[in-house]
């Protein structure tokens, strides 16, 4: 399992294609995005991880070929 930390915000994602849509991202302290899906989750809108939107957090979960499959999330320290 792998954790990456930072602030949560909806971008939009796959732009100019026919699965555009605005999702979930991480941006991490280094400035990367981290495109983000819950398992079990719709991966073009997702409630669970939209109301995460504006927190920073610490995601657990595995990083797969163009995003982060998230398992679990806590409030990270600042």
């Amino acid at each position: 399992m792998s954790e990456i930390v930072g602030k949560i915000s909806k971008r939009l994602l796959a732009q100019g294609t026919k699965s555009e849509h605005r999702g979930m991202v991480l941006e991490d302290a280094q400035g990367l995005q981290h495109v983000l899906r819950r398992v079990g989750g719709n991966p073009f809108r997702d409630p669970e991880l939209e109301a995460l939107e504006g927190r920073r957090l610490r995601l657990l979960g595995r990083a797969t070929e163009g995003f982060f499959l998230v398992e679990r999330w806590e409030e990270a320290e600042d």
